[in-house]
This record gives C-alpha cells, structure tokens and sequence, in this order.
C-alpha cells in the first residue's frame, strides 16, 4: 500500500488456538513497522475459522482500531 502502511497476510491452513500467536507476532510486527492496515485472506481450499478465532480476530481489531495494544 501507499508508504508501506498496508499489509496482506495469507492464510493457507487452519488458523486455531495455536497458530493464533504466531499471527499476534506476526501482526505486532507489522504494527511495529508502522504498517497502519492488515488484511488477512485465506487460500482456496483453506478451512474456515471457528467462531472463537473469529471472535479472536474481531477483538485484535476493535484494539487496534482504539489504539490498543495486542499485547492487552
């Protein structure tokens, strides 16, 4: 994106419990380096979310929409 503020993430496999922090680092990363927008899609043939991820997923976002920290 423009001066670097946007980011795309890919997901190609099950994003649970687990997979979830390695996402937080990755997103605080990005943060980190002033990335102001994180996109997150997923491959074709990816599996869904469950609803725990998903509500995971609204939260980091509400947060970081507040000026939040996902580390709160």
């Amino acid at each position: 994106g423009p001066r670097k503020s946007l980011a795309v993430i890919t997901i190609g496999g099950m994003l649970n419990a687990v997979s979830m922090n390695y996402l937080f680092d990755e997103i605080q990363k990005l943060t980190e380096n002033k990335v102001a927008r994180v996109v997150l899609q997923w491959q074709e043939g990816a599996p869904a979310p469950d609803t725990q991820v998903m509500y995971w997923l609204y939260e980091i976002a509400r947060q970081r929409g507040m000026g939040g920290d996902l580390n709160t």
